[in-house]
């Protein structure tokens, strides 16, 4: 784990050296932004991705798919995790009226604390460069 670092482009960038000292052969970036910045400095120390390093983002945002290379990137189902915190809210306080009809499964770790949102029928999770 590097860091910490401001979770933009800038950030990305700055931690570019950082990611290359650690010998690190891939890197989950906090957001796409991290990943798109990341891949410009590790450009910059001419590092090329992905043959020598893989950089995944998280957001799903559109400026992940214009790149080059293009990122691989998580795409995050904000809507039904909403749901899901608003439903565990209304519990916490009471309330027997869920929000929606967000589904949730719990992760195989029992330490695990929170429900995480199921994807929406037919959504995909992940979407892969290409």
């Amino acid at each position: 784990m590097l860091g910490p670092n401001s979770p933009t482009e800038h950030g990305g960038q700055v931690a570019a050296p950082e990611v290359l000292s650690a010998g690190a052969t891939a890197v989950l970036a906090y957001n796409d932004l991290v990943a798109i910045g990341l891949i410009e400095g590790l450009a910059e120390l001419g590092v090329e991705v992905p043959d020598a390093i893989s950089v995944v983002g998280i957001d799903d945002i559109m400026p992940a798919r214009m790149g080059r290379p293009k990122l691989t990137t998580i795409a995050m189902p904000t809507v039904a995790a909403g749901r899901t915190a608003v439903d565990m809210l209304l519990q916490l306080v009471g309330s027997t009226e869920p929000s929606g009809a967000a589904q949730t499964s719990r992760p195989r770790s029992s330490s695990a604390a929170w429900p995480i949102p199921a994807p929406p029928p037919g959504s995909r999770l992940t979407r892969e460069a290409s």
